[in-house]
């Protein structure tokens, strides 16, 4: 891994958990993907950093990002990493989170299609699939499909 990776990986960690827990006992923090973005929580976890900041963290796996701003939102979760889209389009319909954090800056996802399908015009009338309706799978599956036409 380059050195600035290395670096920004560090830094995230550190801005995962606001400094208002850091007095608390336990920190539930969700992740609503498995991927190479999330892997500086588990890496956080794995080499002790959150007990060596005296947090108890435990990682919770949620499927999607819409399940994940419910977990958030409802209290049931300190902190989420989630996609961006849910944070704004759960603001636009009053929820109250906030970003602090970004890790990605573009959407860490691919379409994969059977081997006939070659080009995107060919996916018209076809069924794709999506985590949850409203996650990051699932506005990252509109957004192409709409500038791909």
């Amino acid at each position: 891994m380059p050195r600035l990776r290395k670096i920004l990986a560090a830094g995230i960690i550190g801005l995962l958990v606001p400094v208002t827990l850091f007095a608390a006992d336990r920190v539930t923090l969700i992740y609503t993907f498995i991927s190479g973005s999330t892997l500086p929580l588990w890496v956080a976890q794995e080499a002790g950093l959150f007990k060596k900041n005296n947090l108890d963290v435990v990682l919770v796996s949620v499927q999607g990002s819409s399940r994940g701003a419910q977990a958030l939102l409802s209290g049931d979760a300190d902190v989420a990493a989630l996609g961006g889209e849910v944070v704004v389009l759960s603001a636009l319909k009053g929820g109250n989170m906030k970003i602090f954090a970004g890790i990605v800056d573009v959407f860490p996802s691919t379409i994969f299609a059977a081997k006939n399908i070659t080009r995107p015009e060919q996916l018209k009338g076809k069924k794709i699939a999506i985590s949850t309706f409203g996650s990051s799978s699932d506005f990252s599956v509109r957004y192409a499909l709409r500038n791909l036409g």
